[in-house]
């Protein structure tokens, strides 16, 4: 056999009349384009978490109102909102990583617009709308795009520890990056920080411009159909799953409650039990490093019944929330909320691979775009009545009816029939390829040169879901 011949069968492992060919680099960190797709979403995140916290001051630095920076925060929210259906169509017929490229660059474009508007005086109410509602539609590009990209980069058996290490370096950001932020706005100004995020956006894009992610099987008539008719298609997808518009509408709801009770009453709590920020700001450092532990655990434990222990593990959420409206003493918050942290972020990271891993790719940037929708409206709603039911009957009652709806949302799809099929179904069809992790050569004695018969796996489950 000629040398080239005798590379190309380096380091297999014969099993009978099969010979399966073996990787010499371990893990998801091994592919090229998923150590630039994580470079770019950690940059892209530390960003994000810039902005959080410069944008209510430079609003305020404008001469702006409290009331003004909620309406900006509005004009991104309904903006992302209305445009995610659209983003995920276009994810869909295009290569998901220019469209995130696209969608960095006008996002680099606003904010570095409004941090020059910032920074020489210049800012409007009126321009500050428009540029983070323009922000808000890009990153609706973005996001779905995002779900689908990951999925494309790594095997579909490397998805819960890929999704696990982005999950870590949102949780490090999470912590890091308003502490930066603060610092940025207090030596400099908020346009300063703004200005970073620019910059990190830019970044994000620089790294996304060296995927070379494989394309993926799509019908060629697809772009000639209007986008309604795609809509329509990931619509049809959504609602085939049963099992999915269960555990999308239960994890939408819950993440409702929990968002309403960190963001909105617990500082209410803070402010008149524990003397104000520095005590839930300690509250909430804990419930980040949570979240970091808990991209670590899904990096290590993967999970067997997906569905079961998204959950499973929600429902640790609920003792925080109870506690809360005790209130418990600071050391006990900051103990049940590290527990929610890393149970948020184990649930989130397996949700991900769910969608990853059951939904066909050629829609799976469409059904994401629903999932971000009903996230998008769940989380603001949440906000919305979880100060409107605290003036109506109170903090400690609201906080209460939280724990019961993240309770009976978490409850509902163990308890579903059509839920655990699906999650049993998917189990043994992951068990049946579990030894398969590449296609599976089978080689006769032929004559030289040898002919080598392919023979495939299983399909896998991102194809042979069930519905």
């Amino acid at each position: 056999m000629a040398e080239s011949d005798r590379d190309r069968w380096a380091g297999v492992e014969r099993r009978g009349v099969g010979v399966k060919v073996r990787s010499g680099a371990r893990g998801h960190l091994r592919h090229r384009d998923f150590r630039l797709v994580y470079v770019s979403a950690t940059i892209s995140v530390v960003g994000d978490r810039f902005a959080f916290v410069a944008l209510p001051f430079a609003v305020l630095a404008a001469g702006g109102s409290p009331a003004d920076v909620g309406l900006i925060i509005a004009a991104e929210t309904a903006s992302r909102g209305l445009f995610l259906l659209f983003g995920g169509v276009m994810a869909d017929r295009l290569r998901r990583s220019r469209v995130m490229i696209g969608a960095d660059l006008v996002r680099t474009a606003c904010q570095a617009g409004l941090a020059a508007l910032i920074i020489t005086g210049n800012a409007t109410m009126p321009a500050l709308i428009a540029l983070q509602a323009l922000h808000g539609a890009a990153s609706a590009f973005f996001d779905p795009a995002s779900t689908g990209l990951v999925a494309e980069v790594v095997p579909s058996d490397e998805l819960q520890p890929a999704n696990a290490q982005l999950s870590i370096s949102r949780g490090i950001a999470t912590i890091a990056g308003p502490v930066l932020a603060g610092v940025l706005v207090a030596a400099f100004s908020p346009g300063v920080a703004l200005a970073v995020d620019a910059a990190s956006f830019a970044l994000s894009a620089g790294f996304l411009v060296g995927v070379s992610a494989r394309e993926r099987p799509r019908d060629p008539s697809a772009t000639a159909e209007p986008m309604l008719h795609d809509l329509r298609v990931g619509f049809a997808e959504l609602v085939g799953r049963p099992w999915l518009l269960i555990i999308m509408g239960a994890s939408g709801i819950s993440l409702m409650a929990v968002l309403g009770t960190l963001s909105v009453l617990g500082p209410l709590v803070a402010e008149e039990h524990f003397g104000g920020a520095r005590a839930w700001g300690l509250v909430l450092g804990a419930l980040g490093l949570g979240s970091v532990l808990g991209g670590i655990a899904a990096l290590r434990i993967p999970a067997r019944r997906q569905i079961r222990s998204i959950f499973a593990v929600a429902l640790v959420t609920v003792p925080g929330i109870l506690l809360l409206a005790v209130p418990a003493s600071i050391p006990i918050l900051a103990v049940a909320l590290l527990a929610a942290g890393i149970a948020m972020s184990y649930a989130g990271t397996v949700y991900e691979v769910v969608l990853q891993q059951w939904v066909p790719a050629a829609v799976l940037a469409r059904v994401a775009s629903y999932d971000w929708l009903v996230t998008t409206v769940l989380s603001s709603l949440g906000l919305i009545l979880a100060g409107w039911f605290a003036e109506l009957i109170g903090v400690p009652e609201t906080l209460v009816g939280a724990a019961a709806i993240v309770t009976v949302a978490s409850t509902v799809p163990l308890a579903s029939r059509t839920v655990r099929r699906a999650d049993v179904s998917h189990a043994r069809s992951e068990a049946g390829s579990m030894d398969v992790e590449e296609p599976v050569v089978v080689l006769s004695d032929p004559p030289q040169p040898p002919e080598i018969v392919v023979t495939l796996p299983d399909p896998p489950s991102v194809w042979a879901h069930p519905d």
